[in-house]
């Protein structure tokens, strides 16, 4: 039997004691199943799950940060794109304005930043893409 409540490591612990203090064991058993299914669990085992990996949190998607700003990893992620630095800047700008006037939400607003300059490749890749023989996108028919 638990000597007191700092030595009960298990249900088993828990039931003793509270018999040690004068319940019923029907009543202890029931009092320590209502707590488990609470999610209370004695102190030991508590201790043995915090050893468990527990999900990270998960994130919540924000309005653009305050001092949000166009730091140096960003910008590096824009030259090794094909952008000069005017370019980026100007990017940056388009983003910020489309973002904080709309009032999008982004769980990583690095990743939106990301996901903007790659985009911008793809016009960009797009629009100097060689015409067709009529000087259209696709074929020469329309």
């Amino acid at each position: 039997m638990s000597a007191n409540v700092n030595d009960i490591a298990s249900a088993g612990d828990a039931i003793d004691f509270l018999v040690g203090r004068g319940l019923k064991a029907s009543e202890a058993v029931e009092f320590v199943g209502r707590l488990a299914r609470l999610g209370k669990k004695p102190k030991a085992a508590r201790a043995q799950s915090a050893d468990v990996p527990q999900p990270a949190p998960r994130k919540v998607a924000t309005t653009w940060p305050e001092g949000f700003a166009l730091a140096e990893d960003m910008m590096r992620f824009a030259r090794e794109r094909g952008f000069d630095p005017p370019s980026i800047l100007r990017m940056w700008e388009r983003f910020r304005d489309r973002n904080q006037s709309r009032g999008e939400k982004y769980v990583d607003w690095k990743a939106a930043w990301r996901t903007w300059v790659n985009n911008q490749v793809e016009f960009k890749n797009r629009d100097n893409r060689p015409r067709g023989p009529g000087g259209d996108h696709i074929d020469g028919r329309l």
